[in-house]
């Protein structure tokens, strides 16, 4: 886990961000997070 508490968040569309993540192991396997952002009508957010 990377001591680095910011991410970048990379627009990819109008009110749609994504997030890479790092990759972490699961069952044995490299596996690699991601999350995105999504700006609803209101302001609210959907992540």
């Amino acid at each position: 886990m990377s001591d680095d508490p910011t991410t970048v968040l990379e627009n990819i569309g109008s009110d749609i961000w994504l997030a890479e993540g790092e990759i972490v192991s699961f069952h044995g396997f490299p596996y690699p997070t991601r999350s995105v952002v999504v700006r609803l009508p209101g302001e609210d957010l959907w992540i």
